[in-house]
């Protein structure tokens, strides 16, 4: 599978979504309309959410398909103790979405201690903005990690930080075309891999009693 091939330049504007400085926290206040517990119970199942995906289809099917890495990990997620829940924010045409939330749904469907819902950019706008990327940004996807109390207690930012840190560290060095194809070759052949690594990791130091954001 070659999803460079099925991309063009508009994506990556539409999936980092504004540049800029973090927002102040008083903004952050103002922008936000409900709690993460509400805004987790108003968001779709993975194939809920797959009904309503309009861009991307076969993306999100294919990688959804490449369960691999998600089996492997499995037995460790399993051995967290507790009841998480993942609050996505995520777009059906978003790069990086379409590279991480479906392996993220493959790991949940086998944990009898995680569960997740989805909501898109709009909904989740005000928790987009309260965790950045490093660089400032307001992203999808956005995971929130929240205990069974509704509280957040981690959280997770746009895509795995290697692909990241070199994307951020190579903003002039290549064509954008090039930049682009880079980072769909690094999602295919990572194939989750870091994605959920990641995400076990919140979600276990939660668990410990140490909440983390790589925001």
């Amino acid at each position: 599978m070659s999803l460079a091939l099925t991309f063009t330049l508009s994506v990556m504007s539409l999936c980092d979504l504004r540049p800029g400085a973090p927002i102040p926290d008083p903004v952050v206040v103002a922008l936000q309309q409900t709690s993460y517990e509400d805004l987790y119970k108003s968001g779709l199942t993975f194939s809920g959410f797959m009904e309503e995906a309009e861009d991307q289809h076969e993306e999100w099917q294919e990688n959804y398909a490449r369960d691999h890495v998600a089996l492997e990990m499995t037995p460790s997620a399993r051995e967290i103790p507790g009841n998480w829940r993942l609050l996505v924010v995520g777009e059906d045409w978003c790069s990086d979405s379409v590279n991480t939330i479906p392996y993220i749904a493959r790991l949940v469907e086998g944990t009898d201690g995680l569960d997740m819902r989805i909501v898109n950019s709009k909904e989740g706008r005000w928790v987009m903005k309260t965790h950045p990327t490093p660089d400032g940004r307001p992203a999808t996807p956005t995971v929130i990690v929240l205990n069974e109390s509704g509280d957040k207690v981690g959280c997770w930012s746009e895509r795995p930080a290697v692909l990241q840190n070199w994307w951020l560290d190579n903003p002039d060095n290549l064509e954008g075309r090039e930049k682009l194809d880079r980072k769909f070759e690094w999602y295919d052949e990572d194939a989750g891999s870091e994605t959920l690594r990641e995400i076990l990791e919140i979600v276990k130091a939660a668990s410990d009693g140490s909440p983390q954001c790589t925001d």
